[in-house]
């Protein structure tokens, strides 16, 4: 019996977006399984982090359960500001994985210097957190089709 391949995919989802959707219907089918990391989930209330790790998880399962994606998981990793040593506190938190799923330039480096296998992840053009980010911000109503729509659920009015 073959080993079961791990992918992880590590981000703030500040808020988990279509981008991110779209990011995981392409990997996961590449995968046995992938975990799924909320990077720096100590941070919220934030103009640039303004979602608990709560409210990300909440999002992302919530999505993950509508579009039947069942081979993934969530895990949430606090940031501890130290690149030097972030690979190995990322391993605290995730114990297995065989490839890293991201287009961070600064985490691949990272991940590569530790020897694991990097793969870019396909984007989906126009989304970004920050842009819903803003919209959200500026009371634009059309930050909800940038959003699935378990996202767009958690979102409370007024938030940002």
């Amino acid at each position: 019996m073959s080993a079961q391949t791990i992918g992880l995919y590590i981000g703030k989802f500040q808020p988990f977006h279509n981008g991110h959707l779209f990011a995981i219907t392409t990997i996961a089918p590449t995968v046995d399984s992938l975990i799924i990391a909320i990077g720096s989930s100590q941070y919220h209330g934030l103009e640039n982090q303004p979602f608990s790790a709560q409210e990300r998880r909440q999002m992302i399962e919530q999505t993950l359960t509508a579009a039947a994606i069942t081979n993934c998981s969530v895990v949430e990793v606090p940031d501890i500001h130290d690149n030097e040593h972030w690979v190995d506190h990322v391993r605290k938190y995730v114990k297995r994985f065989d490839i890293v799923f991201t287009n961070n330039e600064s985490v691949q480096q990272l991940f590569r210097q530790k020897d694991f296998t990097v793969k870019p992840i396909k984007v989906l053009p126009g989304v970004s957190g920050t842009l819903v980010r803003h919209k959200i911000s500026t009371q634009e109503s059309d930050w909800r089709s940038l959003v699935p729509a378990a996202t767009a659920n958690v979102i409370k009015p007024g938030l940002l």
